[in-house]
């Protein structure tokens, strides 16, 4: 075929395939999630029958309804969270038991080869798959349901080992690519070198799987529904995750002397230094437990890294990647006041930028073959228009070149309404209600809340700040707690 035929139906695939290649594929995600983000920030109540909404029928509709069930969490419209969350759990489930790609994704799957990254069908990564099962189980907790908490908690269990798999399955994918298509080497290495500067962020996660936040929420709920081994296997989980947390230390302590579990209840008192002679599971009559559950901010976007590279045999193309720039710095804790006199304070429980970072790290050695593939096919297309001695072949060549610096765009997706990291604090409290301060050390004014301590049960509050406004949501105070711990009290 001559150039001056190829030119148009090369043209015409790129037009076709990039129709089909989703929202994002031209305009970036943060981009078009930034004014959200904005007005959840400001306090500015948000349409949430509006927001989003012909997005989330896209191809990207998974991601949106992620943003749409966070958003109407935060605004505490628990039931448009609910559905939105269930929405988005259907929609995975439906893409994970297909077998056989249909006609449309595996369009997708060549687009992402021919464009970018954009054009593959969004899969949330696994620390995302678990913050929706567990806001789901918030969901759930604070309209009362503990049942329902209890089946989230659950899933989100398993999606943690479940990332882990699948995280294994796409190292392996990726190295049978590379090797059918022998790319790698000296190249491959100088352009994981790049991400170095995410290394700081990436450290303060083990990896993106495991979530002590989730196993800690887990351990609430089943306890409160009186399975204290299983709370006691989850507050061990997170304790390994965040060994310094106290209110994980103090929450292990007293299960394990509760289970009579002598050897580790010794060990553990000795690695925490607790005093001799100090009690974990005396009650106090007329007492409950308030749990507080403490998000802020919102995950760091990604960002572009984009630059021209020299195509084999001829012609330009360019190289864009995905990155995280974000300086990574500890978290501000929110005190909590009964009286303003008696003040405990939150303790970190997950760093979920860095999570996130972390899950971008996981991902690099699959996203740089990817890169290495469609290079070498953008290559080989700039060189046969090069080839040609007519003027229109030198104009086809010089139409690729443009298209492959063009359509090279970075994958910036990700679920940006999660928090920036999580924190916990647990205390105990005589009955009746009290009117309690909530004050972040970021910033902000001080927020009063008026909560009810049912003795012998657990209230649950769920604090999400958003830039210098704080919202709060309470569960109703029935859920049953173990015995209560002896440990800090407001």
């Amino acid at each position: 075929m001559s150039p001056g035929r190829s030119l148009p139906g090369l043209l015409l695939a790129l037009v076709l395939v990039s129709g089909c290649a989703g929202s994002t594929m031209f305009v970036s995600y943060p981009h078009k999630v930034a004014p959200y983000l904005s007005a959840a920030s400001s306090g500015k109540a948000l349409d949430l029958d509006r927001t989003l909404k012909s997005e989330a029928r896209g191809s990207d509709g998974v991601l949106y309804r992620l943003e749409r069930g966070r958003l109407a969490q935060i605004q505490g419209d628990v039931s448009a969270a609910r559905r939105e969350f269930g929405k988005s759990i259907d929609l995975i489930r439906a893409a994970d038991e297909q077998a056989i790609l249909s006609a449309r994704q595996a369009g997708g799957d060549v687009a992402s080869w021919l464009l970018n990254d954009n054009a593959r069908r969004y899969d949330p990564d696994g620390y995302e798959r678990v913050f929706l099962h567990h806001f789901q189980a918030i969901n759930y907790l604070i309209a009362g349901d503990l049942e329902g908490a209890g089946v989230e908690v659950r899933l989100a269990n398993v999606e943690q080992e479940a990332a882990r798999l699948r995280h294994e399955a796409e190292l392996e994918k990726a190295s049978a690519a590379a090797r059918e298509k022998r790319v790698g080497g000296n190249r491959t290495r100088t352009l994981e070198d790049r991400f170095s500067l995410m290394d700081v962020a990436a450290q303060q996660a083990g990896n993106s799987f495991q979530n002590a936040y989730t196993f800690y929420l887990s351990g609430v709920v089943y306890e409160a529904m009186g399975e204290e081994n299983d709370a006691y296997i989850d507050y061990r989980r997170a304790l390994e995750i965040f060994p310094n947390n106290r209110y994980l230390q103090l929450d292990a302590l007293r299960l394990a002397e509760s289970l009579g579990m002598k050897e580790d209840f010794d060990e553990m008192k000795t690695r925490f230094r607790v005093p001799e002679g100090a009690s974990f599971t005396a009650c106090e009559p007329g007492s409950g437990e308030l749990v507080v559950l403490y998000e802020d901010g919102f995950v760091p976007p990604k960002e572009e890294v984009k630059f021209p590279v020299p195509l084999p045999g001829g012609g330009f193309g360019a190289v864009a990647f995905p990155i995280y720039r974000h300086a990574w710095t500890a978290p501000a804790p929110l005190h909590v006041a009964r009286h303003n006199i008696v003040t405990l304070s939150t303790e970190p429980i997950a760093y979920v930028d860095a999570m996130a970072v972390r899950a971008l790290k996981e991902k690099i050695p699959g996203l740089i073959i990817r890169h290495l593939i469609r290079t070498g096919g953008k290559a080989a297309a700039s060189a046969a228009a090069l080839r040609s001695d007519n003027n229109l072949g030198q104009v086809a060549g010089l139409a690729v070149g443009i298209w492959n610096v063009v359509s090279e765009n970075a994958d910036l997706r990700s679920w940006l309404t999660l928090p920036r990291d999580a924190q916990i604090m647990r205390t105990r409290l005589p009955g009746g209600r009290h009117l309690l301060s909530l004050r972040a050390d970021a910033g902000g004014a001080v927020e009063k809340v008026d909560v009810e301590i049912r003795p012998g049960a657990i209230t649950l509050l769920h604090v999400v700040r958003t830039g210098g406004t704080m919202h709060v949501r309470q569960s109703p105070p029935g859920l049953k707690p173990p015995k209560v711990a002896e440990g800090p009290g407001l």
